[in-house]
């Protein structure tokens, strides 16, 4: 099990918080398997300065309990199902 720290859009953080979320579309640069645990970060971007990224302060763990690949996904991408860890 290893936990990856992930940066998440204030919509999509938003989401996965009241439970209308239950996955993760990413590219798969780190190896995700089932039974790994994302803690998501949620980051807001001042949309007036190039690269200017912050966080909010508030995230949460899920925990990955599916892992689909295949050629019907963009290369090197994966699709995961997530369930939030209650606090």
């Amino acid at each position: 099990m290893t936990i990856h720290e992930l940066k998440t859009d204030p919509a999509f953080f938003s989401a996965v918080i009241h439970g209308d979320k239950t996955f993760e579309l990413r590219l798969n640069d780190r190896g995700f398997q089932k039974g790994d645990v994302l803690l998501l970060r949620e980051f807001d971007l001042d949309r007036g300065v190039i690269d200017a990224l912050r966080y909010t302060g508030r995230s949460c763990l899920v925990d990955v309990t599916y892992v689909l690949s295949g050629p019907w996904l963009a290369p090197n991408h994966v699709a995961m199902a997530i369930k939030r860890r209650e606090d």
